[in-house]
This record gives C-alpha cells, structure tokens and sequence, in this order.
C-alpha cells in the first residue's frame, strides 16, 4: 500500500495540477454557483487554489464515506429483513406487524414504484426500494415492544441498547443524506463520522466490518493534503463570475 501522508500526482495518471486561468475561475463560479463555493472561500480565506481543492477533496471524501454508508445501508435492511422473516415466516413480515402509518405508507409507496417498472415484484425488490430513513424509524421509540424487545434485541451481535443504536442510525442517515445531495462536509469532524460508521457495521456483523475496512479507502484519501500551487499564480484574489457559455 503507499505511503497515505504523501500526495499522489493530482489526476487519475499522475498529469500534472490543474492549471487555473482567471478565465477558467469564473467559468467554475459560475457552473457551481457562489453559494455552493462560499465555504470553501471562507476555509481558504478567498485563495482560489485552496478553495476549489477543498471543493474536489470534499468530493472524494464524500464517495469514500458513502462506501461505507453503502455496506451499512445494505447490511442492515437485510439482517432485518432475514431475522424478521424467521422469526415471523414470512418475508412480508411487515403484513403482520402493527406498524404506524408512516412505515406502511413507505411500503405502499414501494410497492407503487416498483410496479411501474416489473411486474413480478418480489419481497427483496420491497427491501431494496424502501429508504434507510425507513430502516432507522423501526428502531424509534415507537416499536420498542413491537418490534426491538421481541424480535431484534437478540439479533445483533453487539449488546447495545435501541436507543443507542437509533440515534447512531440517525446520525449516520443525516451524513448520508448530505452526501446524496452534494453538501459540504468541510464543517463536519469525518475523521469521526468514519469511525463512528464503521463501529456501527461492526453492530451488524464483525466479518462486515473487516471485509468494509480492508476495501475501503477513506484512510488514504483522508490522509491526503492539498498540493502546492504551481508557481506563477496569476489568479490571486476574487473574481467576478463570467457569464455562462452559449
């Protein structure tokens, strides 16, 4: 493995860093907008170079975070799925289950859109359409006795509490959805946002969690740090956004 405090050559074959012109500042201000920019403006204190790399290594840290997020998301719908249908014998356990209206209408709407694209719909396509916000708000409050103490106490290799391991799951749900939507993490602590996630896969199944933290490579692109601004600058200083191309 290479050593993860160096830094790599910027691009996917080692070409050299991207050579940013006035002309081509505006043109990124412009197509990313001054809003989605301001944080990493303010991080950089108005250094163009700074910004937009805190920009690209914010985006290679969300893809690796959502790495994560993936095993987890995936991990977790189908031990439940898998420990319900024992218990219950059934894979539409959720047909015998007093769940709120809020759970049944994330299934009905499920079953809605994946109807529109087979026609043979399975219980697995049900697992795979319904959201992780779906997932996390069967461990709530709400189902302590309907669903946590009866059914899924024992189903997790950890010893943790309900509580413990929804609120985990909403933390973890509100990363991810800032990640699905292109948000800025550059406020957030990731180097703890990693370890709390991959604690968490290692809720689910201890094989999980060594087989995500050997292919995973937050710890190499973390490790990473910006590269040095090729000398002459030429594009110090805020500019204005040049019009959108024809």
């Amino acid at each position: 493995m290479n050593d993860p405090s160096k830094t790599p050559p910027e691009g996917q074959d080692g070409q050299p860093p991207f050579q940013y012109s006035v002309k081509d500042i505006g043109w990124l201000q412009s197509w990313l907008s001054p809003d989605r920019l301001t944080p990493y403006y303010a991080k950089s204190r108005g250094d163009h170079w700074v910004a937009f790399h805190l920009y690209v290594r914010n985006t290679e840290l969300s893809a690796s975070l959502y790495g994560v997020v993936q095993a987890l998301e995936v991990g977790l719908r189908n031990r439940v799925h898998t420990k319900m249908t024992e218990v219950l014998g059934t894979e539409e356990w959720w047909d015998l289950l007093p769940l709120r209206d809020g759970e049944m209408n994330d299934i009905h709407e499920a079953k809605k859109n994946i109807s529109l694209r087979i026609n043979a719909m399975r219980p697995g396509h049900i697992v795979a359409e319904l959201g992780f916000g779906s997932w996390v708000k069967m461990f709530a409050n709400s189902y302590e006795k309907q669903l946590w103490v009866p059914h899924l106490t024992h189903r997790f290799p950890a010893k943790i509490s309900r509580k413990v391991l929804h609120d985990r799951l909403a933390s973890i749900k509100e990363l991810r959805n800032r990640i699905a939507h292109h948000e800025t993490l550059i406020k957030r602590n990731v180097e703890q946002d990693y370890a709390q996630l991959i604690e968490t896969v290692g809720w689910l199944s201890p094989t999980l969690r060594r087989w995500v933290e050997h292919h995973n490579d937050f710890p190499e692109v973390y490790a990473r740090r910006i590269p040095k601004e090729p000398k002459p600058a030429q594009h110090r200083g805020l500019e204005e956004p040049l019009p959108l191309e024809n």
